[in-house]
């Protein structure tokens, strides 16, 4: 193959016909250009013609335009030897895509850079997966493409997630086996074998090639990020709304994360349905570290928000971590068998490990770690309850966690319990100084705490109604927590020390104590 270097020379030359005839110019003859081209000189030239048809005046006649001549000279400068491959090439650069096809099937030459560089230079879709990712025969790379790439819509990125997995199926596999087994198998076939025959054919090879072995690596792969798209759906709302809002960026971020990270990071966030899904389809990975995952809501966060992902204690005393059913997002693919992680050196345990991270930064949730007792779940309510009252000063909130605890069966949350409740009056009825601590409360004695709540109502007409409203829930919880006659002789200290300053009050307790038994 050539190319040739020309040169074009062109010269334009004006005449009329009469003055090319005489050699000489006619009288009204005009050159051209001037005002011909303007619209008052057209106009002009219309009127003139017209006077003239009318008149045949020769004041009128309009004058003899000058005719043209264009002469176009090419000369030949170089003559270039070029080969087959450089044409291809420039054809591609210049996006000639329709010819460069053409020149490589006449000259046996790559078609597949062609599909490749119109595969890069266009968005993910169906259509660029049919009509350039779908043509292109090397099949590693379209399989890396199809795990390296993300669209713009979840539609299409399943598409290509699902032509991934149809390019390292199990009749893929088995075709890059030693003996090609895998043309035993056609698509209509392989629908039809089941799990156990899947399993029974892996175990005829007695090692996979190092081809069989990347397809099923790649598959893996791919089945964890179909996995994660599926995921990300729930998470958005569903198809519908996982057409509105897909973030492909985000995916593409998320799918390659660890599990138990995204569900850490979700917690921090407050979002409990997210975490909720998370649980949901992988729990087998994230349930063993669902404590320090739940350790990681905001203190600020309703716990109710998230109380069905709470420990309880079931019917016959054993524990459950969380109260969500299992939903896999798929059966259990034969690429997971035991046999194909050993040829392919894909360790069996290797979800075990995502959570390691938590507890090499807090060390102190490794009591956390399963196997969980219901004495660590007990431990887990009562530090986490402390920690929302200490961080965040939300009483309502930590009390709401350990009644919760309560209601789900979880034993030894009784002292927390009494002593939340009595901060919670402290701080929400009694107008008492915020900065009272659930720490403080603990170390204070009963009648210190009877004192506080009733102090602020001493000596006025609404003492007893506060006595009754505060002190009396509170001395019934004493009689609970310590039994025999705590409440009473608790009473006794209080009437005889609230009697050396005021009496009324006094008088007061004891007239409402002969109308009614409340205290």
């Amino acid at each position: 193959m050539g190319s040739t270097c020309t040169l074009c020379d062109t010269s334009v030359f004006s005449y009329s016909r009469l003055s090319s005839l005489t050699g000489e110019p006619l009288a009204g003859e005009e050159e051209e250009g001037g005002e011909e081209g303007t619209g008052l000189s057209q106009t002009y030239m219309v009127l003139r013609h017209m006077l003239y048809s009318l008149t045949e005046n020769e004041n009128f006649r309009p004058p003899v335009m000058k005719g043209r001549r264009k002469v176009i000279k090419y000369s030949l400068l170089c003559l270039k030897s070029v080969t087959p491959q450089e044409c291809y090439e420039r054809k591609m650069f210049k996006e000639e895509y329709g010819e460069a096809l053409v020149l490589a099937k006449q000259y046996g030459l790559d078609c597949d850079l062609v599909y490749q560089r119109q595969w890069y230079n266009n968005p993910v879709t169906i259509a660029t997966i049919q009509d350039y990712l779908s043509k292109v025969s090397k099949e590693e790379w379209v399989i890396q493409e199809c795990m390296n790439r993300a669209a713009r819509d979840y539609e299409t990125t399943r598409e290509l997630l699902q032509y991934g997995l149809v390019k390292t199926s199990f009749r893929e596999v088995m075709a890059c086996g030693p003996e090609g087994s895998g043309s035993r198998y056609d698509e209509e076939r392989e629908g039809e074998l089941t799990l156990e025959a899947m399993e029974t054919e892996l175990t005829k090879c007695e090692r996979f090639t190092a081809q069989q072995t990347k397809l099923c690596q790649y598959r893996h792969v791919l089945l964890s990020y179909m996995d994660s798209l599926l995921t990300y759906e729930a998470i958005l709302g569903g198809p519908i709304a996982a057409d509105e809002h897909f973030d492909d960026e985000f995916f593409i971020n998320f799918r390659s994360k660890n599990l138990v990270q995204a569900a850490i990071e979700y917690a921090q966030e407050g979002n409990g349905r997210a975490v909720e899904i998370l649980f949901t389809h992988h729990g087998h990975i994230i349930l063993p570290h669902s404590l320090p995952v739940l350790s990681n809501f905001p203190e600020t966060t309703s716990v109710k928000s998230y109380k069905s992902l709470l420990p309880y204690i079931d019917g016959d005393g054993g524990v459950v971590l969380m109260d969500l059913e299992q939903e896999p997002h798929r059966a259990h693919d034969w690429s997971e068998l035991p046999i194909v992680r050993q040829h392919c050196l894909i360790p069996m345990d290797a979800h075990l490990h995502l959570g390691k991270f938590l507890y090499e930064e807090t060390p102190a949730w490794k009591k956390y770690q399963a196997p969980v007792t219901s004495d660590v779940i007990t431990t887990w309510y009562q530090e986490r309850a402390r920690e929302i009252e200490q961080y965040s000063g939300l009483v309502d909130n930590a009390l709401a966690l350990v009644e919760l605890g309560i209601d789900n069966g979880i034993k030894g949350l009784d002292l927390i319990h009494h002593h939340l409740k009595t901060l919670y009056t402290l701080v929400y009825q009694c107008n008492c100084n915020s900065t009272v601590t659930l720490s403080q409360v603990e170390s204070m004695s009963d009648l210190e705490k009877l004192n506080l709540m009733t102090k602020e109502g001493r000596g006025s007409p609404t003492f007893i109604t506060t006595f009754v409203q505060m002190a009396a829930p509170f001395l019934s919880r004493v009689e609970e927590m310590e039994g025999g006659q705590a409440r009473r002789q608790l009473l006794e200290q209080y009437m005889v020390s609230l009697a050396k300053d005021d009496l009324v009050s006094c008088q007061a307790i004891f007239q409402q104590s002969a109308k009614k038994q409340v205290v």
